[in-house]
């Protein structure tokens, strides 16, 4: 077991790499959510719900922004655990 952690504490941790499988991965959960507000109104911004052309660009701008966000808590937690395991073993 001290061999599997040492091991995964020499493990490299890329964020590009965790960021575009983050994107890639919500990626169909948006556009079905995005294809879907043509005919729902599932963007609510103010209490004022958008849908048509607008609710299909709205997720689409926001999932960039949101996979980013999340990303970055993602990648410095498993940074943190890693260093943590590295100073342990």
């Amino acid at each position: 077991m001290k061999a599997y952690f040492k091991k995964i504490g020499n493990a490299d941790l890329s964020f590009g790499i965790l960021y575009w499988n983050l994107f890639f991965g919500g990626l169909p959960f948006i556009l079905v959510a995005a294809i879907a507000s043509f005919g729902i109104k599932p963007v609510a911004v103010n209490n004022v719900y958008y849908d048509g052309i607008i609710g299909f660009i709205i997720p689409l701008i926001s999932l960039p922004i949101v996979v980013f966000i999340s990303t970055v808590f993602i990648w410095f937690f498993l940074f943190v655990g890693k260093n943590l395991i590295r100073i342990i073993f």
